[in-house]
């Protein structure tokens, strides 16, 4: 398995939760060896949970309940058992090459105006590796919803495709 383990709870409750690395990308832990030592890495991430007060994570920690540190203890042993590491790796792989790709969060879809009919809208929809493809909006269906630019006071871009709206 080249993937990292690891397991992590967070009530929703509260405000933050734990989690412990068990293996990390470049370090070889059989899968044996996990199931063998579940309960130990489950204890060791409700120890954290029981080690946490107001004095830990830079002023911000708090004491959790011990309903809290059973059910860390659960999900832990819950997740060594279920999760497909090496996919959830690659999802995590996924997305930052992704937000790299774009800079910042990706949009799953954009409406814009057409640049050669600004009544005619577009949609940009962007596939699971963030590559946007175009595609034209059946003419007349954002009408009730969508006005073009120019009713909102927008004026064609003088240096480039798009709208510049007025300065309030």
């Amino acid at each position: 398995m080249k993937s990292p383990v690891w397991i992590e709870y967070w009530n929703p409750a509260e405000q933050h939760g734990h989690l412990l690395l068990i293996k990390g990308e470049n370090e070889d832990i059989p899968m044996r060896a996990l199931l063998v030592d579940i309960e130990e890495y489950a204890d060791e991430l409700a120890g954290m949970f029981l080690q946490c007060n107001e004095d830990r994570h830079g002023g911000r920690g708090h004491t959790h309940s011990t309903d809290v540190v059973r059910l860390a203890y659960e999900a832990a042993v819950f997740q060594l058992l279920t999760t497909d590491y090496e996919a959830e790796w690659s999802e995590i792989e996924r997305r930052e090459r992704i937000y790299k790709k774009w800079g910042g969060q990706v949009p799953g879809m954009v409406l814009q105006p057409s640049i050669d009919d600004p009544k005619q809208w577009e949609a940009l929809i962007t596939d699971k590796e963030g590559n946007p493809s175009l595609y034209k909006v059946k003419k007349g269906i954002l009408d009730d919803i969508m006005k073009p630019p120019s009713e909102y006071g927008a004026r064609e871009n003088k240096y480039g495709s798009g709208w510049t709206l007025p300065k309030k």
